[in-house]
Parts: C-alpha cells; sequence; structure tokens
C-alpha cells in the first residue's frame, strides 16, 4: 500500500519539480565546459568539448545544425514543461 500511496499522491505533487531540476542540470551542464575538456579521456568527449573541437578546425554546417537542435529540443521542453504543468497560470 506505500508505493500506491507514493504513487498516487507524492508523485503527481514532486514531478514539476522533479521535471524542473532535471531541465536545469541539462542547461547548466552545457556551461561545464572547462570542467568537461580537463576532465574527458580520448575515446570519451562530451558534446561541448566535441563542439569545441569542431570549432577549431573551422566553422562547418554540422557545427550550426547541431547548435540549433539543441536550442530547439531545449526551448521545446520548457514549452511543453510549462505547457503539462500550467506553471504561472491558472490551473
Amino acid at each position: 500500500i506505500q508505493g500506491s500511496v507514493t504513487r498516487r499522491v507524492t508523485l503527481p505533487w514532486i514531478m514539476p519539480g522533479v521535471i524542473a531540476g532535471g531541465l536545469f542540470a541539462f542547461a547548466v551542464s552545457f556551461d561545464q565546459f572547462v570542467v568537461s575538456y580537463f576532465l574527458a579521456t580520448p575515446g570519451q568527449t562530451t558534446l561541448p568539448v566535441e563542439i569545441y573541437a569542431a570549432i577549431r578546425k573551422g566553422f562547418t554546417p554540422e557545427i550550426n545544425a547541431v547548435s540549433t537542435i539543441i536550442i530547439v529540443v531545449s526551448m521545446a521542453l520548457m514549452l511543453l514543461t510549462a505547457r503539462f504543468f500550467k506553471f504561472g497560470g491558472e490551473k
């Protein structure tokens, strides 16, 4: 019965905070380029490090496409979250 209460009562109340925290962590992870750059191993690179390496070689359409996709996905997730949980409006 404990799992049922958690699933039906607690989880719906904390879900907006969990999703907002996940989106915030996603956004902040792109700001941690320096840490990623120094801790990355040759066989394991993160997306910001990969973009930086590509920019050092010169701007290409792939960099523009990846950057556009990241911006569009981030905006879509924020809009969906705001619409789903009705932040700042009447419920």
